[in-house]
């Protein structure tokens, strides 16, 4: 299908008294502010309900950057996905990102890292958590974290746990493997149970 705008069009496009669209079909236009602001713009259905995706500036986003995001915009309507669910997880994404950056410059365990996990596991359900000669605490400091504490729990595999318990059989110590054992299942348990996803 042709498209209506060109560069120079979108250049030379000037502001009025009120807002003011300039299309280039199938749901893409560049929204002209009254201030000279220059905003792309995709208008699409999803669900029934009528939808509006800002796709970026004029000039920093191009018309053919408008253009390439809204056409993977329409890919995504037309395979059943929203495109403001995308750009929300992406965000969000980005937040946590920042999140864990700033805790781990404090020393503080990444979100969703084994280690946030085990601890918030033991904060909520072992009593003696924050006393200093708390077994479980000392097992899992001792035997799992420093392998396994930065790890995203999600991305943590039996195998990664089987490594980290042969060292502690190495040191001749069974009993204490199986019982860290015990204690790593139940910190899966309860990020099954509180985590989604």
């Amino acid at each position: 299908m042709a498209k209506d705008l060109s560069d120079t069009a979108v250049r030379n496009a000037k502001p009025k008294d009120k807002d003011t669209r300039l299309n280039d079909g199938e749901g893409l236009y560049l929204l002209v502010k009254p201030t000279g602001a220059k905003w792309w713009r995709f208008d699409y259905t999803f669900a029934g309900k009528r939808k509006t995706l800002s796709l970026g500036v004029y000039p920093s986003s191009t018309l053919a950057d408008a253009r390439r995001k809204a056409e993977t915009a329409r890919a995504n309507v037309a395979n059943g996905v929203d495109p403001s669910n995308i750009r929300k997880e992406i965000k969000s994404a980005q937040r946590a990102t920042l999140e864990n950056e700033k805790r781990l410059e404090a020393g503080l365990p990444a979100i969703d890292s084994f280690e946030f996990v085990a601890r918030e596991w033991g904060a909520k359900k072992v009593e003696t958590w924050a006393d200093k000669n708390n077994r479980s605490k000392r097992m899992l400091e001792r035997n799992i974290l420093p392998w396994l504490g930065q790890k995203p729990i999600a991305n943590i595999l039996p195998m990664d746990i089987l490594h980290c318990l042969r060292r502690v059989e190495d040191r001749g110590t069974i009993e204490t493997a199986h019982r860290t054992l015990q204690i790593c299942g139940q910190v899966f348990r309860y990020a099954v149970a509180t985590r989604a996803g």
